[in-house]
């Protein structure tokens, strides 16, 4: 992906809906874009913000997932005010689990492209699209909605 300056995106960038996702067409690259909740320091609930940010991009050994739902948990609130441990550099996006729709993954993997899935303990969950590292993905049957699965993978492991 190209890094495009503020002035550049302002001259040519041309927006439509795509989905959920917006698609930015600059200078004839694509990148994808999503709704994530996320907060670039630490402090209380106002300083979470609720933004289009890049796509992630999925590495040899993740699935890209399409969340449904999310989890919500008290590591998610501590961490927000920097009193958990939480790797890497800002704008960090909250969450740690979720339930969705893989849109892709490895074919050695086990996992197909429109499978329902559930995931704990993966950062970035709070995200239209999530990458997930394989052995974190947890297959879901038809009768267990993403809501519960959401709601218990983390809290009930």
């Amino acid at each position: 992906m190209r890094a495009v300056t503020a002035k550049a995106a302002t001259l040519t960038l041309r927006l439509r809906e795509y989905g959920s996702a917006l698609i930015d067409r600059v200078a004839g690259h694509t990148v994808t874009r999503m709704k994530a909740l996320y907060f670039d320091h630490f402090g209380a609930p106002d300083v979470l913000q609720y933004r289009d940010l890049p796509d992630p991009v999925p590495g040899a050994h993740q699935a890209l997932v399409q969340t449904a739902a999310i989890g919500l948990n008290f590591a998610d609130v501590y961490r927000r005010k920097g009193t958990y441990h939480l790797q890497g550099k800002p704008p960090f996006i909250a969450g740690y689990e979720a339930a969705g729709i893989v849109l892709s993954a490895p074919a050695d993997s086990g996992f197909r492209a429109g499978q329902r899935i559930g995931f704990a303990d993966m950062p970035f969950a709070n995200a239209e699209r999530v990458v997930v590292d394989i052995d974190k993905l947890i297959a879901l049957p038809d009768d267990i909605s993403f809501e519960t699965a959401a709601a218990v993978l983390l809290q009930g492991l």
